[in-house]
């Protein structure tokens, strides 16, 4: 008889009752800085952000978190160009030449904040977006189609590497996927009729599809044959070999979802959290076909998932 545990976390059937909800389950956003905070904590390292268009949101977020004192003292905002100058000390060439809104501003801030605050990590946000093409997780339509634009298992690879137990071709792609961007499937993304995008983060796939689905007030329907699972993951989850936020995702999305007789190790796969994931997307079935035959040669793994359903009461997606 197998024993699942988790890797760095207690079994959630071994929780008391009275846990404190805000350690039981986490938004997406916190589960990522909870992820943040761990890995500086055990590094030794602090971390700074320097936003412009966030306006505080990513320090707010960091500091919702327990202990992140521990590894934070400060940010700052530089809504202005005159701040980002004369407190982070980007260069005048660099705003005049690349803009605020360049990948040459936002290093310069990172860099600023890191002298400021004596930080060895620092992250910095700038850009813009037309107030009529933001994109939510909250308008998919019933009829939509769901596309998924990454594999899904890094969490459990990273647990895995961590007990010495991944292999090389694992670490390799692993590292791979993490540092690909989801810049080319935003390109081809936007060409079509898209009403909902969000990415799998740290709240995994089943953690972001239920935020899509309440916040839309629909159900999805998940075809898990279609999912590209990482092998070597799903060998890990079969093995027992899980992270603990997987037991944090599953604990907050679990009364969303009807499961079926999906195998419990592809479950866990689904509750898996993600670093650097892809973007699950909600697009209009009359551009269903186009979108994702442009996706292909575009992302890592494209992937037609599922569909939007309208919603008839009780779970939110439905695992088939």
């Amino acid at each position: 008889m197998k024993t699942r545990m988790p890797c760095g976390g207690p079994d959630p059937q071994n929780i008391p009752a009275d846990f404190p909800d805000e350690k039981r389950a986490y938004s997406a956003e916190r589960e990522l800085a909870l992820c943040l905070l761990e890995a500086l904590s055990a590094a030794g390292e602090r971390v700074t952000f320097a936003e412009s268009c966030t306006g505080g949101l990513l320090s707010a977020v960091f500091c919702s978190v327990p202990g992140a004192s521990e590894v934070y003292d400060g940010g700052l905002v530089s809504y202005a160009n005159s701040v980002k100058h004369r407190l982070l000390s980007v260069e005048e060439s660099v705003l005049s030449t690349f803009g605020p809104v360049s990948e040459q501003c936002c290093a310069q801030m990172a860099k600023g904040a890191c002298a400021l605050f004596s930080a060895q990590l620092g992250l910095a946000v700038t850009g813009f977006v037309h107030p009529d093409k933001v994109l939510t997780n909250s308008g998919a339509k019933p009829g939509d189609a769901l596309f998924l634009t990454k594999p899904l298992g890094i969490g459990i690879l990273t647990t895995a590497e961590k007990a010495d137990l991944l292999s090389e071709n694992g670490k390799a792609f692993a590292v791979r996927l993490m540092t690909t961007l989801n810049k080319a499937a935003r390109d081809v993304m936007v060409q079509y009729r898209v009403h909902a995008c969000t990415d799998v983060t740290g709240f995994s796939f089943l953690g972001h599809a239920s935020e899509m689905a309440t916040g839309s007030d629909v159900q999805l329907e998940i075809n898990t044959a279609a999912i590209d699972l990482i092998p070597e993951a799903l060998d890990f989850a079969r093995m027992g070999t899980l992270p603990a936020g997987m037991y944090r995702n599953r604990t907050f999305a679990e009364p969303m979802v009807d499961a079926g007789d999906t195998e419990l190790a592809v479950q866990d796969v689904l509750y898996d959290p993600q670093t650097a994931g892809g973007l699950l997307i909600a697009c209009d079935p009359a551009d269903a076909d186009a979108l994702f035959a442009a996706l292909k040669p575009a992302v890592p793994s494209a992937q037609r998932v599922g569909t939007v359903q309208p919603y008839t009461g009780g779970a939110r997606i439905y695992l088939k």
